[in-house]
């Protein structure tokens, strides 16, 4: 049954706020004046609401601005001295957490590799003590945590914060909202790590700007986040962006039981398996000539390719084919204006030239003319901007 929103003032209210948030983030600082004017609010809704952000020390004033006659109109700026978020993203071989300012300045960032770590408990123990380490270093110099943004892969209800369905770990139906409501006070939000990306870049990233974006994670998991027409798309069970199980061959069986998914080629395990399956079958690599098996990452074979090692740029070129391929059906269904990817590649300039190529020959020419494809605003902090950002969603984003 569909269901119908009551708009009640308080609601309006929060729309308005959220709007003016955004565009005093984008055009920081700023005017009353100029905020009426590109929202199309009532200069009198602006100051009641304005007045209220910076009480709730969201905004401050930063100065004055030139006059065209009469006053000088203050100018506005986001408060990046009172809160913090605390965001904690968990894979396959690590939990990072971070910390990050209303300006989306990173403040704090740590990662713990995870070692036979295979019970629930373990990583909730975990969590709470680093998230109390993170906390106590941050209240030095802010005033409040405002809340905490928890990521991984998987299928996420973000609504009830049950993990449907994890990639790594057999926990199915898990209500990590419980969990954490038992050990923090704090608001908690949650999402996947790709949708989590999305986010920051609409909001603190080079995506300020655009209605129509999607971020792509090439790491232990290859899945998207979207934004169509400045709605973050989560689909209809919170399984949008699962693009890993894409069919792209008729070769590789995957985890899920199919042949031919879009994981079994780009993710860091497949490269990393495909490396030890042809140094084992005799072929030779320079950069690991001398190495173990357990020396094999995917980093080092992206760099590999970057300086020039044949089977590494050989075993790059191919996982960007595919890539291009997987994403040229998102340049085609959603024409975003941007693509930003990230992950263990980092920009390789081989993976980037094959990508680009992957895609042009399978995108509609008219909609990939169009679209900017580059690394993430972030680099190699996208996964972690990406959970803390997630902890002030609701300051900056429409529900």
């Amino acid at each position: 049954m569909k269901e119908y929103r009551i708009y009640t003032n308080e609601y309006v209210k929060k729309l308005n706020s959220v709007t003016i948030m955004q565009v005093i983030n984008e055009f920081n600082p700023i005017s009353k004046i100029e905020i009426a004017r590109l929202t199309g609010l009532n200069p009198a809704t602006v100051t009641n609401i304005v007045n209220k952000l910076i009480e709730d020390h969201f905004v401050k004033l930063v100065g004055e601005d030139r006059s065209s006659g009469g006053r000088k109109p203050t100018l506005l700026a986001i408060d990046d001295t009172y809160y913090f978020s605390i965001g904690v993203t968990l894979t396959k071989d690590e939990l990072s957490f971070s910390a990050i300012n209303l300006r989306g300045e990173i403040i704090a960032k740590m990662r713990i590799p995870l070692e036979d770590k295979s019970y629930l408990y373990d990583f909730i123990a975990i969590i709470d003590e680093n998230v109390d380490r993170l906390k106590r270093l941050c209240l030095r110099s802010f005033e409040k945590l405002y809340a905490i943004g928890f990521t991984t892969d998987g299928i996420i209800d973000t609504h009830k914060g049950m993990l449907m369905d994890s990639p790594y770990f057999k926990w199915h139906h898990l209500n990590v909202k419980y969990l954490f409501e038992n050990t923090f006070e704090e608001h908690i939000f949650f999402d996947t790590r790709a949708r989590s990306m999305a986010i920051a870049e609409k909001i603190f990233g080079y995506g300020k700007d655009c209605s129509n974006l999607i971020t792509v994670d090439i790491s232990s998991n290859m899945s998207v986040g979207m934004f169509v027409n400045n709605k973050l798309v989560s689909g209809n069970n919170y399984g949008a962006g699962e693009l890993s199980h894409v069919r792209v061959s008729n070769r590789n069986k995957c985890t899920c039981g199919k042949i031919g998914c879009l994981n079994t080629f780009v993710t860091d395990s497949s490269l990393e398996k495909k490396m030890i399956d042809r140094l084992e079958g005799g072929e030779i690599s320079e950069i690991f000539f001398e190495c173990l098996n357990e020396e094999i990452t995917a980093k080092k074979i992206y760099e590999g390719a970057n300086l020039g090692d044949r089977l590494c740029s050989q075993i790059v070129r191919e996982a960007g084919r595919y890539v291009g391929r997987g994403l040229s059906y998102l340049v085609n269904i959603n024409n975003p204006e941007k693509i930003f990817i990230s992950g263990a590649y980092t920009a390789t300039n081989v993976m980037n030239r094959e990508i680009n190529k992957g895609i042009a020959d399978y995108s509609y020419n008219k909609n990939l003319k169009q679209v900017y494809i580059g690394e993430s605003s972030f680099r190699e902090d996208a996964e972690l901007m990406g959970a803390a950002t997630l902890g002030f969603k609701d300051i900056f984003l429409h529900d």
